[in-house]
């Protein structure tokens, strides 16, 4: 049976979707998991070579693009599931070559894609790519879905939001985890890389996920399954707790920048606020959103998706949307360890 899956991901909405289904084959094959994002050689452009040698630390950036924010949530998706996994971003101009290429490389015996289809206009999953692919690669391919063909339904919208803010915030729990492991260790970089962290913990959550599972998912739940309100109470109170335990960790943070903090006591509260994060995000994957799936109607997922696709430039308690995702950027490309070294982190996270 099948060992190794290769699952292209470019940050649409059924690219994510088969990112979760290529994740629960794998956990029923035990098989292990690369997700691959191309992305195009931006040094190459007129553009990337001058900004190359006028502003180096902002051409990393731009060229890595979103790759390392989208890998780390695909890879916290197989983490959830207990699936090993691992990102790879590669260079190229014709996606179907660079996941044919990489296939062989990495010795995959599968790969799992989606397609847009007739509608896809560009990036791994526009229809002509997948074909391409079928026609090159000696592997196996897997297509879970044609988008022009299948359109998402607004419960698969909602849900694929949800899930991949959910990913969002496991990526940021346990980068903040790994970061304090050895405690003694921590450099100032790795400080302000904490404190940035605990920025995103707290406002990306409270402003942005918590107040619409609230007021939308779980209202309705209320409404439609009203033996899910004790477990709604319960979420409702961890959500709560979060904010009181990211407080008290931003203040320990804020004392260890300064100089004054107690090493241990940091990484405890910091592993703390992780495990409740990750432990809130696995009883409402396993417990609510099934129920949700069940009980609610379609014109219910449409209020919820609508809610969480929502995306003004309002700014609440000094923040908006889009720099909430700029922030998750950042966190992303400087904990990746793969794509991104610890002396960039350095750069990027002093002064």
């Amino acid at each position: 049976m099948y060992c190794h899956l290769l699952v292209p991901v470019d940050g649409t909405p059924v690219s994510d979707l088969n990112v979760e289904r290529a994740v629960t084959l794998a956990a029923r094959l035990d098989a292990r998991v690369t997700f691959l994002h191309m992305t195009t050689d931006f040094a190459a452009t007129g553009d990337g070579a001058l900004l190359h040698v006028i502003a180096p630390r902002r051409f990393s950036d731009l060229a890595v693009g979103n790759a390392n924010p989208l890998l780390a949530k695909a890879v916290s998706a197989a983490q959830a599931a207990g699936v090993a996994s691992q990102g790879v971003m590669r260079m190229g101009r014709r996606p179907d070559k660079v996941i044919t290429e990489v296939a062989s490389q990495i010795g995959c015996d599968l790969i799992v894609m989606a397609s847009h289809g007739l509608r896809g206009v560009g990036g791994l999953l526009h229809r002509s790519n997948t074909e391409r692919v079928l026609r090159q690669v000696p592997i196996a391919l897997l297509v879970t879905r044609i988008e022009s063909s299948a359109p998402l339904s607004a419960c698969e919208q909602a849900l694929t939001i949800i899930r991949g803010e959910h990913r969002s915030l496991a990526t940021v729990a346990r980068a903040m985890r790994d970061l304090v492991k050895t405690p003694t260790d921590m450099s100032p970089a790795d400080l302000q890389l904490l404190a940035g962290m605990t920025v995103y913990l707290r406002g990306f959550p409270r402003q942005e996920h918590h107040p619409k599972e609230e007021l939308h998912l779980h209202r309705h739940m209320r409404s439609k399954c009203p033996s899910s309100i004790a477990l709604l109470e319960t979420l409702e109170s961890q959500h709560q707790r979060e904010y009181r335990l990211i407080a008290e960790l931003e203040q320990l943070v804020t004392e260890a920048l300064a100089g004054q903090g107690q090493g241990e006591r940091l990484a405890s509260q910091t592993n703390i606020l992780a495990g409740a994060i990750l432990e809130h995000i696995g009883l409402e994957e396993r417990e609510v959103l099934p129920l949700a799936e069940k009980f609610l109607s379609e014109e219910d997922w449409s209020d919820i998706e609508s809610a969480f696709a929502s995306n003004t430039d309002a700014v609440r308690d000094g923040m908006g949307s889009e720099q909430f995702r700029d922030l998750f950027r950042s966190i992303a490309n400087s904990a990746a360890p793969v794509l991104v070294s610890k002396e960039r982190r350095e750069r990027d996270f002093s002064q």
